[in-house]
């Protein structure tokens, strides 16, 4: 009886020891492998789809991306299909909304840019409204323009440049303004009030949105900065 044996050992008792060693090692190697490709602690990146144009095709999805949620679906919805001049336009305004869907039902955010053609005096009557809230800061757009905005129960930013316009209905022309005005929702996903790169967000949208106005209207004589203002705290 060999020494093996006698102590009760299997011969091949060692290599087959060895080869389990060696298998449960290569498990383990697979395994971390894999958890470096998948990452299971690490949540997905959340995936947002915005509109290629929005808004006449004025606006691109990113001027859109700091208003929305960081996933969901962002559609936007005009009363027109242009900023041109027509009857209908000049009297009710230029109007785009824009939603925010992350489920079933689609959240209205609020009102996005809206283009109002107004008189001088109507002009200053709602400045001066908003002036008396005694929660309205001026803002530069630049020589000829006006602008403010206004912390009240929402709030808005107005950029008005100057623009002749025809009243079909009082059958009267004007040499008055034409309004951009922004509501200035805050992000869903953040705070209520809108933070600074919401607010400088929606300055940058309405001055595109002016000087496509004015093109395509058109109004003639603006001037406007190449870029917003930075804006300043917000008003309270």
């Amino acid at each position: 009886m060999s020494e093996s044996q006698a102590r009760g050992l299997h011969p091949e008792g060692r290599p087959r020891r060895v080869r389990g060693i060696a298998a449960a090692a290569v498990v383990v190697v697979a395994v971390v492998a894999s958890l470096v490709v998948w990452q299971p602690w690490k949540s997905p990146s959340p995936k947002l789809s915005l509109p290629a144009q929005a808004c006449w095709g004025v606006l691109t999805g990113e001027d859109l991306r700091p208003l929305v949620g960081k996933n969901g679906t962002v559609t936007t919805e005009t009363n027109t299909t242009t900023l041109q001049d027509t009857p209908q336009a000049t009297n009710s305004g230029y109007r785009c909304s824009v939603y925010w869907k992350d489920g079933k039902t689609p959240l209205y955010l609020g009102d996005g840019p809206m283009v109002i053609l107004t008189t001088a005096d109507d002009l200053r009557g709602y400045q001066r409204i908003d002036v008396s809230s005694g929660k309205a800061q001026s803002l530069n757009f630049g020589d000829g323009n006006i602008a403010w905005e206004a912390n009240t129960n929402v709030d808005w930013l107005n950029l008005a440049i100057p623009c002749s316009f025809q009243d079909s209905v009082a059958g009267k022309s004007y040499n008055g303004y034409a309004r951009i005005q922004m509501d200035m929702f805050p992000n869903p996903s953040g705070p209520p009030a809108p933070t600074s790169d919401v607010r400088q967000a929606d300055a940058a949208i309405v001055l595109k949105v002016a000087k496509a106005f004015a093109q395509q209207y058109p109004c003639t004589g603006v001037t406007l900065p190449a870029n917003p203002p930075t804006m300043p705290p917000l008003p309270s």
